[in-house]
């Protein structure tokens, strides 16, 4: 019997026209795949083929050029059409009832093709994408066993692997030294938080947002089952720049202390738990109640920290984490519509819980420590692409102090100061705690169909003079309501007034920033 192994294309490329099987070498999955594959065939260029989002089937020999294509966002519809397309190319160079097919490839590439190969194998069924990496590495030089490919999956949930393990504990357990230790300081890697039904209604019913998530979410979320009981995955998580060791200590056992809270360097995770459960982020007690509810997963991976191909695989691993799981915690990058609508709640929550504790706290405050709040309120600190804190940088050209965006260089949102003056404006001492929290229930409040009657009003009174279409730009109508980090309901609301017709002038990179600008026509 015959044996091919088929690859998938991965959105790692060469800028370049080449072969297919140099196009895919920036990706360390495609590399790994390949030499896996390379070591068990004797005739590469028949053996071995490449499954393109694109191009269908393609040789190691075919040229092609780059393409940005995955069969991950194709409607069901084209997915169908192409398995087809490549089952026809198959069978025109196999016979497919006496050829077995080996996947190297995710399920994205697997189910359109495999309801017409009566023979193929999956050894990678199971495994996230970092494991996948790591397995292939692994394995590529040695020719792997039935047994080795049976024990794969449970592999991923042993505490104990000769190679990669994804471990499960209570969340407790790290505030004890001897376990955090037991846990790998010089590896990257990523995490998963579960918690119990009881423990996810705190979060979904909060008494400081406006309805019962529960019923809405709770369906649509991971359950698994730990110690005779279920368990919903809330948070996924990573560590790139620092071991996970150090990332999980975060999370667990950082204080709440009043710069962690101001700063904004407070566990974003833990931001969230304390705004939700109390509308105050001081409120350590009560976040580590919570915390010692929960089951934790984490993975270490072999790789080095802050190495170009860490951060790629667990990049890749962390927007596949995203995409599967219905996450009541993780705000950026959760795209799924059903959990929008609470996000936005929790983002307003957790402005508002930031200054929850002033009143307790303010006969103490010094001049300078009320300007740090007061910067805060006013908004300094917040990006309008990515909703980072804004930092203040200098010009090293001119000298120039302007306000950038903290996580650049990933985001490169920046935004000029008035260099004849100082960057903040000297606050008021005698701003009043009642006038601090009106503001911010009044920009809390502002919701998307407000944004929307707004605009409404501006199309009709640009009909009026005659024009035939008009150019909105979100950070114009941002400014014209007085609003304070409230991009993302701006640009919905913007999102939702489009017809067929008009026209996107400029999309900001992550969709929802002070540079969209769209043309109605009217």
């Amino acid at each position: 019997m015959g044996k091919v192994f088929l690859i998938s294309c991965t959105k790692s490329k060469q800028d370049y026209q080449c072969t297919a099987e140099e196009m895919y070498k920036p990706s360390p999955l495609y590399q790994n795949a390949l030499d896996y594959a390379l070591q068990r065939v004797e005739d590469k260029n028949n053996q071995i083929f490449i499954l393109s989002a694109k191009y269908g089937l393609l040789t190691l020999t075919s040229q092609i050029a780059p393409y940005e294509l995955t069969l991950k966002n194709m409607p069901s519809v084209e997915c169908a059409q192409w398995g087809k397309r490549v089952y026809e190319q198959l069978a025109k160079l196999f016979d497919i009832n006496k050829t077995e097919f080996i996947f190297l490839a995710g399920n994205d590439y697997i189910e359109p093709l495999r309801t017409y190969l009566p023979i193929y194998k999956n050894p990678l069924q199971g495994m996230p994408l970092g494991v996948r990496v790591q397995w292939l590495g692994n394995n590529a030089n040695a020719v792997s066993t039935e047994n080795s490919q049976k024990n794969t999956r449970q592999e991923m949930y042993e505490e104990k692997s000769n190679n990669v393990s994804m471990i499960s504990l209570w969340a407790k357990d790290l505030r004890t030294k001897e376990k955090l230790n037991r846990v790998p300081d010089d590896k990257p890697g990523y995490y998963r938080f579960w918690a119990p039904t009881k423990a996810l209604e705190q979060l979904l019913n909060s008494p400081h947002i406006s309805s019962d998530y529960m019923k809405k979410i709770q369906q649509h979320m991971t359950r698994r089952k730990f110690a005779d009981d279920f368990y919903y995955c809330i948070y996924v998580g990573v560590a790139i720049k620092g071991s996970i060791r150090s990332r999980l200590d975060w999370h667990i056992n950082q204080n709440h202390t009043q710069s962690a809270v101001n700063s904004g360097t407070l566990s974003t995770f833990r931001q969230s738990i304390a705004s939700l459960l109390s509308g105050n982020q001081y409120d350590e007690d009560a976040t580590n109640e919570f915390l010692d509810l929960l089951m934790l997963e984490y993975c270490a991976l072999d790789y080095t920290i802050k190495s170009e191909v860490a951060e790629t695989v667990i990049e890749q691993i962390e927007n596949e984490e995203q995409s599967k799981h219905v996450l009541a915690l993780n705000i950026k990058g959760n795209n799924h519509a059903i959990m929008q609508p609470f996000l936005q709640e929790v983002r307003d929550v957790r402005r508002m819980a930031k200054f929850a504790n002033i009143k307790d706290n303010i006969s103490s405050f010094t001049k300078d420590q009320s300007a740090s709040i007061d910067e805060d309120i006013e908004g300094l600190p917040i990006c309008d692409i990515c909703e980072s804190k804004m930092v203040s940088r200098t010009n090293r050209v001119n000298g120039n102090v302007f306000l950038g965006c903290s996580e650049y260089p990933n985001c490169t949102y920046t935004t000029p100061v008035d260099n004849k003056k100082s960057l903040i404006e000297k606050p008021n001492y005698q701003v009043t705690l009642e006038n601090t929290q009106h503001q911010l229930k009044a920009n809390a409040k502002t919701k998307t169909s407000d944004v929307v009657s707004y605009l409404t009003k501006k199309f009709a009174n640009a009909k009026a003079s005659g024009k035939s279409s008009i150019i909105i730009k979100s950070g114009d109508i941002h400014k014209e309501l007085g609003l304070v980090s409230r991009m993302p309901t701006v640009c919905g609301a913007m999102r939702k007034l489009m017809k067929h017709g008009d026209i996107v002038h400029y999309q900001p990179p992550k969709g929802k920033g002070a540079t969209l600008c769209i043309e109605y026509f009217l």
